[in-house]
This record gives C-alpha cells, sequence and structure tokens, in this order.
C-alpha cells in the first residue's frame, strides 16, 4: 500500500470523531514506540473498521474512497482494463459512467497510472479512486492463469522448464502468501500443495517425467546431495525475482515414491509482520515487547504446524533489529 502520512491520517479521523482523541493519542506514541504501521494498529485494536479506515486513507489523499468489498465490480468491468494493466498499476474500473471512467487502485499519486487509463479512455474522464490493498490483492488474484495451464506452456516451450516451473511455483507461493510450498511426487503424477492461512491446499499437478530434473535443480541450488537419495536432507535459498526478496528453508525426504519437497516461505509479507499484524491486544504487545527487550530469559514460541511461530518470531526480531545491537541468528 502506498504510505500514508499518519499525522494527516490521524486529524481526519479526529475530526470526523472517527476514533477518539485519546485513543489516537494512545495509538500516536505506540506506533512511534514500536515503527509500527497506524493503520495495522487502529485495525487490530478495533478502533476502526476496514470502511472507515478506507474512507479515512481516501480522504487523506484528496479522492474518493471505492469499497470493492461492499460493491464488487462486475466482470464486464474487470474486462475493461487489460490484465497487464491491472497486474502493474494495481487498478481496476470501480465504475464507469458514458462520459467519466472511476479507476479505483491502492496507489493513487502513481503518476504514469493516471497517463496509463487515460490512454485506454481517450473519450472519457479518468478519476482515481482509493481502495484498500486487501481487497485489491483479492482481485488481482482472479487474473493469474492456474498453475497448472502456466505449466504446460514452459513444458511446450522446451526452454528452461525446471527453473521455470520453479519459478512459477514459488510465484503462486508470493500471490497466495502461503506460508509452505509442498512437492508431493505419487505414482503417476507431482501433487504441488501450498499452506495458505494455516491449511494445505492443492496448486497444481506435474507429469512424472520432469520431477528429477526440477528435483536436481533444488538439491542444487540449495546445496544438496543430488546424488543421496534415501537419506532427508536439508538446505536454504535465498530467492530474488522481480523486487521480491524470499528465503526458502527447504527439505527433501525420502517416500515411496521418491523425494519429497518441502520449502518454508519467508518472504516480505512475513518480515513485514509487526505484533499488531497477529491479533494480539495492545497491553499483550506491551508485555511481549518489554520482555524481548530483557537482558536474559527465554520467549517461547510453540504451536502446531502453521500457527504463526515463525511469524511472531521474526515481529520479534524487528523490534530487537538495531544498529547498535547483535543477536545470533
Amino acid at each position: 500500500m502506498q504510505a500514508i502520512d499518519d499525522k494527516k491520517l490521524i486529524e481526519i479521523l479526529k475530526r470526523e470523531n472517527y476514533v477518539a482523541a485519546d485513543e489516537l493519542e494512545k495509538a500516536a506514541k505506540f506506533v512511534a514506540a514500536h515503527k509500527t504501521p497506524l493503520d495495522e494498529y487502529l485495525l487490530t485494536a478495533g478502533l476502526v473498521t476496514n470502511d472507515l479506515l478506507g474512507q479515512a486513507v481516501a480522504e487523506s489523499f484528496g479522492v474518493e474512497y471505492a469499497d470493492l468489498d461492499a460493491r464488487p465490480p462486475t466482470q464486464e468491468l474487470l474486462r475493461r482494463t487489460p490484465a497487464s494493466f491491472s497486474k502493474q498499476y494495481r487498478a481496476i474500473v470501480f465504475d464507469e459512467e458514458h462520459d467519466q471512467v472511476l479507476i479505483a487502485t491502492d496507489h493513487v499519486r502513481n503518476e504514469k497510472l493516471a497517463k496509463a487509463a487515460a490512454s485506454l479512455f481517450p473519450k472519457k474522464k479518468v478519476k482515481i479512486a482509493y481502495a484498500l490493498s486487501s481487497s485489491i490483492d483479492a482481485i488481482l488474484i482472479g487474473f493469474r492463469k492456474p498453475l497448472n495451464t502456466r505449466t504446460v506452456q514452459i513444458i511446450k516451450s522446451g526452454e528452461r522448464v525446471a527453473p521455470e516451473i520453479i519459478d512459477a511455483i514459488i510465484d503462486d507461493a508470493l500471490a497466495y502468501r502461503a506460508s509452505d510450498i509442498h512437492i508431493e511426487p505419487q505414482e503417476e503424477q507431482v501433487l504441488i500443495r501450498m499452506r495458505v492461512d494455516g491449511v494445505l491446499q492443492e496448486a497444481g499437478r506435474l507429469e512424472r517425467e520432469w520431477y528429477d530434473n526440477i528435483l536436481n535443480r533444488i538439491k542444487v541450488q540449495t546445496k544438496m546431495r543430488i546424488d543421496e537419495h534415501q537419506s532427508a536432507q536439508d538446505g536454504a535459498l535465498h530467492y530474488e525475482k522481480k523486487g521480491h526478496v524470499i528465503d526458502l528453508r527447504v527439505s527433501v525426504a525420502p517416500t515411496l515414491n521418491g523425494e519429497k519437497v518441502v520449502m518454508r516461505v519467508l518472504a516480505e509479507y512475513v518480515r513485514a509482520f509487526t505484533l499488531n499484524n497477529l491479533g494480539l491486544s495492545p497491553d499483550d504487545q506491551v508485555k511481549i515487547t518489554k520482555a524481548s527487550k530483557k537482558p536474559f530469559g527465554m520467549i517461547m514460541s510453540t504451536g502446531p504446524t502453521g500457527s504463526g511461530k515463525t511469524t511472531t518470531l521474526y515481529s520479534l526480531v524487528k523490534i530487537l533489529n538495531r544498529p547498535d545491537k547483535h543477536y545470533n541468528n
């Protein structure tokens, strides 16, 4: 989401009586002390709803608010812009009249967007509206081709099949904000599943004939032995593509049908998490923050797979990470 001027946002929330003055003062102090986004704190603390926040943010930018959740755009409106345009500018048509078109985006100050939209609708007046990032993300996922379709296209091209398929799998994991990728060989096919919001979901399937190449490339990239097939191995991969920086913790384990690959995804959406995002109350956040800054002791993060242990630890490391301190990984 485009950066918001916290002071301006607080002024609007106070002026419109969206949030009490004393709560806003408390929020400003907490945000300054913990270096967390104001909007995240307000939502987590239950001081505003998504709708109220969207209206306030839109007003801070001086544009209309497009509530994509209450009024989802029709398929006809979505088809008014090419998928490439919507993905590049994070923008879709929210409303259209005979002489005007309203474009919804979470990057309202992107000058290139206004020019590109004007070229798409040369005979109409183009207006820009603000929409919540979560709403834009939900719509943009619909523009993605299924993983199966993309892998078939990659195989037909016959060039760099294994690298391109791995890229496609990781791209999907990022799009759906997955925490884990499972690549599981079966008798005739390879099953690809991803853990999203703690639940494993099927993402696609591959023919077995391509799996050895994919497996070997993963092993080479993560510095595993490609001649070892009977024992479990662990490795790591630093992945960069289109501005995304991802760390992958990778494990390979033998099964009856071949070696299974599991990747733990540590992407920006995990690193960017703060204690606000975890659903903790402000009081609990204060307790954990104080405990994390003590010179000795232990904080245990426990729970089943997908419960948020790694995310919680990243949130704590973000608090502790200072230039004048050194911490062992």
